[in-house]
């Protein structure tokens, strides 16, 4: 119903809802990951992340290879609000994206991310070292 409504008040009410009831869910909602509508997607990458289930960082692997930069960008906001070990390292595969604004809101989330310790932000740290500097941005 969520992908099929053309009313957004009413996507957002079947969101909500859809975020309630598939707290649990977490394998039967992944099976959505590649419906060919980029949006309903991103809906179901959305539902993932705010159920903060650890088991959700595995379907992110597929998203976060999508060709829709929303997706990508979506499954950064998922893993920022779960954060942790599991989360901060598969946030580090977006430090190589190919789109420089979801590059960047891959550094950002780092930097906000909770419950990481210096062993996770390695990955940004070995992402830094290795971007050139010139003079005016030393």
């Amino acid at each position: 119903m969520l992908a099929e409504e053309k009313e957004r008040s009413t996507r957002l009410f079947y969101l909500e809802l859809a975020k309630e009831i598939g707290k649990n869910q977490t394998a039967l909602l992944a099976r959505h990951l590649t419906d060919t509508r980029w949006y309903v997607v991103r809906n179901i990458v959305n539902i993932l992340g705010e159920s903060k289930d650890e088991q959700a960082i595995v379907y992110f692997r597929r998203a976060a290879q999508h060709h829709d930069v929303r997706i990508r960008r979506e499954v950064i906001g998922g893993l920022l609000g779960m954060g942790g070990a599991r989360a901060a390292a598969m946030m580090a595969f977006f430090l190589n994206d190919r789109d420089e604004e979801t590059k960047l809101m891959a550094i950002r989330s780092f930097l906000r991310m909770e419950n990481i310790g210096p062993s996770e932000a390695r990955y940004l740290m070995e992402f830094l070292e290795k971007q050139p500097l010139d003079k005016d941005e030393q």
